[in-house]
């Protein structure tokens, strides 16, 4: 699916981008998240292809969905902030909730695309991070 492969290298792109891990991190859920809550947002199929029990591109998402947290493991191993596997693990899981909490929330008010959402989501992302220090 080619959407899968766009968004991912998105993901890759907004990971590898100059800026600190919070800006990276958030500028990667936005990619994935969302791109294609943006994507669907007024569709009326939308429900069907976000549902997690959906079968309409199953395989494809699924496999995305893996690729995406793969790339936030790495990219919060990479910043070395001493975490073990479990830990990266468990980091990265809040940091996707915060990713579609953030996008859920847009998407209830109408603003998928709002700079202040992004900005929010950042924030997030930074409060999580400054959570591995302690």
């Amino acid at each position: 699916m080619e959407l899968c492969h766009e968004a991912l290298g998105a993901v890759d792109a907004a990971l590898a981008a100059p800026g600190g891990l919070a800006r990276r991190l958030a500028g990667a859920l936005d990619a994935k998240i969302g791109h294609f809550q943006r994507l669907l947002a007024g569709s009326p199929h939308a429900p069907e292809l976000l549902d997690g029990s959906a079968t309409i591109a199953a395989e494809p998402l699924a496999k995305l969905d893996r690729a995406f947290r793969g790339a936030l493991e790495r990219a919060i191993k990479e910043a070395g902030l001493g975490l073990d596997s479990r830990r990266r693990g468990e980091l990265a899981e809040l940091i996707l909730s915060a990713g579609y909490g953030t996008a859920r929330q847009g998407e209830l008010g109408g603003r998928l695309g709002s700079a202040v959402l992004r900005a929010k989501l950042e924030r997030h992302v930074e409060i999580l991070l400054s959570g591995v220090s302690r």
